[in-house]
Formats: C-alpha cells, sequence, structure tokens
C-alpha cells in the first residue's frame, strides 16, 4: 500500500511541476510573441530567432528552488486540559490530490498519441522520398520531391535534394541552397526542431505551444536566409528566383528543415529588398534580448510559490480541541501533503487548540512537535513521523514567527 501511495503522490508531484513549468512557459511564449516582430525589423532575423531562448529560459527557471518566503501571520498552539477520548477519523486525501491524480492518465494518453503523431509525421516525410541516392558532391538524391530540398537526419545529418535538382535549379541557385541547408545543420537546427517536438508532445495540452510552433519555424528560415545572404551578400536575385522555384508538395517532417518553408514564401522574398542590420545593430538588439530574457526569467523564477512542501502556507483556527493526529491530518489536509504514519501520533486525547494564521508547514508541524515528541521529515508531498530529539514538553509555550 505504500507504495502505490508513493507512486501516486510521486504522480501528483509531476503533474502539478508539468503546470508550473507550463504556465512559465505561456509567459515565456508570449513574449516572444510580442517581441519577434519588432526585433526583427529593428535588429534584424537572427536576433529575433535567438529571442526564443527566452521560452527554455523561463521554463526551466521554476525548476530552480523558490526564494524563501518572508513570515506572515501568527502561530500559537496551546495544550489544554485532557478531555475525554473521543474518536478521530482519518481526514480523507485533499479534494485537490485527487483531481491531480485523475489528470495523470488524461496527459499520458495525451502525450503518448501526440507522439504518435509526430512519429507518424516523420515517417510519412522520410518515407515519401523513396531511395536516397548519395551523391558525389555529398548530398543525397531522392526519388520523388516531397518538399525538398531538405535537411534531415539528427545523428548523420544529410541534404537531400529533389530528382530534377540540376534541371531546375541553376548553378548559383544550387550553391546558395547547399549553403542554406548546409547552416540550418552547423547551428543544430535539426537538433532544435526534435527539441521542439518533444516539449509539444509533452506539452500537448497548452494552445499557446503549438500556436508559435509555426512562428519559431518561420524565425528560423527567415535567420539562416539571413546567414546565407551575409556570406553571399550580391546573390540575392538568385535566392530569390530559388524560392520561387520551389513548392511544398507535403507537410513537413517535425525535425527537419525544408527549404520550401511552411509560412508564406511573400515573408522571405520581402525580407531580400531590406539591407541587413549592422553589426554594431546586431550587438545592441543581442544585449536587449539577453535583458529581456533574464528579466523574463527571474519574473517566472519569483513567480513560482515556494517549491519546499515544509514551506506551504496554511490557515488553521480550530474551535474544538484535537488530538495530535488529528492536527497532524488536518495540517496534511490543507497543504496537500500525505502523512505515511499517522498512527505513531496519539488519537486518544483532544488536547490541541490551534490559531494558525498563513503560517508555514514547517513551524506548524515543529509546534506540533513540541506536545507529542514527534518530528516530521518531508519527502516530496510524503511527511513521516520520527522520535525527536529533544525533550517533551506537557506544555505547548505561543510560538511565533
Amino acid at each position: 500500500m505504500n507504495s502505490i501511495a508513493n507512486s501516486v503522490m510521486s504522480s501528483v508531484e509531476t503533474l502539478r511541476l508539468l503546470a508550473e513549468t507550463a504556465l512559465a512557459m505561456s509567459l515565456g511564449l508570449a513574449v516572444v510573441l510580442a517581441l519577434r516582430l519588432p526585433l526583427r525589423r529593428w535588429f534584424g532575423a537572427g536576433v529575433a530567432y535567438a529571442a526564443w531562448a527566452i521560452v527554455p529560459a523561463a521554463t526551466f527557471a521554476v525548476l530552480l528552488p523558490a526564494a524563501p518566503q518572508p513570515a506572515a501571520g501568527t502561530l500559537s498552539l496551546v495544550a489544554a486540559a485532557p478531555a475525554a477520548a473521543l474518536g478521530l477519523a482519518d481526514a480523507a486525501p485533499a479534494a485537490a490530490t485527487q483531481a491531480w491524480a485523475l489528470a495523470g492518465p488524461v496527459w499520458a494518453i495525451g502525450t503518448a498519441a501526440t507522439s504518435l503523431l509526430m512519429l507518424w509525421r516523420q515517417w510519412r516525410f522520410q518515407g515519401g522520398l523513396g531511395a536516397l541516392q548519395r551523391q558525389p558532391d555529398g548530398l543525397y538524391r531522392a526519388q520523388r520531391d516531397r518538399g525538398l530540398p531538405a535537411a534531415i537526419g539528427l545523428l548523420r545529418p544529410r541534404i537531400v535534394v529533389p530528382g530534377d535538382f540540376e534541371q531546375r535549379y541553376s548553378a548559383a541557385e544550387r550553391r546558395l541552397i547547399r549553403a542554406h541547408e548546409r547552416s540550418h545543420i552547423v547551428c543544430g537546427d535539426l537538433h532544435l526542431n526534435a527539441f521542439v517536438a518533444l516539449l509539444s508532445c509533452l506539452y500537448w495540452f497548452n494552445p499557446l505551444l503549438h500556436y508559435a510552433v509555426g512562428r519559431f519555424r518561420a524565425d528560423q528560415e527567415l535567420a539562416c536566409d539571413a546567414r546565407v545572404l551575409r556570406r553571399h551578400p550580391t546573390a540575392r536575385r538568385s535566392y530569390g528566383e530559388a524560392m520561387l522555384k520551389s513548392a511544398l508538395r507535403a507537410g513537413p517532417a517535425p525535425w527537419a528543415c525544408s527549404w520550401a518553408s511552411t509560412h508564406p514564401i511573400a515573408e522571405r522574398i520581402a525580407m531580400l529588398k531590406h539591407p541587413l542590420p549592422g553589426a554594431v545593430r546586431v550587438r545592441f538588439g543581442a544585449c536587449a534580448l539577453i535583458l529581456c530574457g533574464t528579466v523574463s526569467a527571474f519574473a517566472a523564477w519569483a513567480a513560482q510559490p515556494a517549491s519546499a512542501p515544509q514551506e506551504r502556507r496554511i490557515t488553521i483556527a480550530t474551535q474544538d480541541l484535537l488530538s495530535e493526529r488529528g492536527f497532524a491530518l488536518r495540517i496534511a489536509a490543507q497543504a496537500g501533503l500525505q502523512l505515511s504514519n499517522p498512527e505513531v501520533l496519539d488519537d486518544s486525547r483532544k488536547r490541541l487548540s490551534a490559531d494558525l494564521q498563513g503560517v508555514s508547514v514547517r513551524h506548524a508541524f515543529l509546534a506540533l512537535q513540541d506536545a507529542s515528541g514527534w518530528s516530521a521529515q518531508y519527502h516530496r508531498d510524503q511527511v513521516r513521523f520520527v522520535p525527536s530529539a529533544g525533550p517533551r514538553n506537557a506544555r505547548l509555550p505561543a510560538a511565533s514567527r
């Protein structure tokens, strides 16, 4: 039974962590979606693409330990005269914990379904290419044109071109396409796309993430265009003609980088008409981006609740006397914790009254420790009582934070 309870509590804690990181991710996505167009206009496509680093920074910031919360409220727990022994039923698990436990299978099913969809799309894309033949120049020629040219592969990245590559594109256009796809590979865009696909599976319930994925891929292509044009500043016309000759004939793979991208080709063509920003503007934009990312990550970290279960805040005001076990169960129920061995606490005498106003779980159990002689140990959302090393008092003094 204990192993089942531990499994349930671990699942609940995982889901709570997912919810916290999903909220932080949404904050980061909102910031990036609001800034990407101004950043591109002022500092170039590269800075706008780099802005997406704000999303994982804000997401993983909530995994850092939370700042200690300031003292709030008062705590007083006094021992009263013994009362007649009355049975006290164990408190039922908190409704919130039950709801989280029920949400676990729903999340697992959604994650599995989204993962299968991603794998099917990738298999459909690569399987639709047919057999790949390696060419002397290092490119791979496909039997069928399904969204090619494209860079594919995580372990062995390859550039795959259509069968009519030489006939469709001129020598200058072929050189620019190879530079474009190689830039994707060198900059790790294939692995970033795989990471985004993983996040889409884990956070399938976040509609803002699915909306943002297309914008991320668009910024990725524009940033790659900018890198190629910076190395080939006189090839804008050939670059634009190569774009116009490409047509996406199948849905893109989740972690491939296709030359014929999914967002409107007009946006890429329009960028060719504007000069690339200078080095000074790019550096200034990078500094502004670092500042914005730091502020976003700090905001996500500062907004998180206290991560340690013993720092959760509770408010309990009892009108009737409680036993030691009854008081501990009341704390656990309100804080969303589970007591692994409540039977060690006395339940025969109702002699405790409490007035807890916004105090931490840790201080509440410390007060109980003075009366019971049992100290609370914390493991995730579980609390276990062990004999206290200090002396047991017959009467609880008033305590304050």
